[in-house]
């Protein structure tokens, strides 16, 4: 299986992408969600206990979704990792077979 060089290169730079991409999603997680947000944080409004509610939901969704696409990214540097390993194996296993 000769020619694979660029494969692996290709293999590699996307396992870098995704691994950088896992701590950047990583650290943005941390600060989601925040503290339970409370109405005295908008003074004397009309609605400010609705609205913290409110920003508490948002705060849940932001902070669901970055974990999700974290397990994603985690999950394509893994896979990767896999491909890499099945084709070295194929490679040593078609060197083998042609001896």
């Amino acid at each position: 299986m000769a020619g694979l060089d660029l494969q692996y290169e290709a293999l590699d730079d996307g396992q870098t992408v995704a691994r950088e991409l896992v701590k950047d999603y990583r650290a943005a997680a941390g600060g989601y969600p925040a503290a339970t947000s409370d109405s005295l944080m908008f003074g004397r409004l009309d609605g400010s206990s609705a609205l913290a509610g409110l920003l508490d939901e948002v705060e849940q969704i932001v902070s669901d979704d970055l974990e999700y696409a974290h397990r994603r990214l985690s999950g394509v540097e893994s896979a990767l990792e896999d491909v890499r390993s099945n084709v070295k194996k194929a490679e040593k296993a078609s060197t083998v077979a042609a001896a």
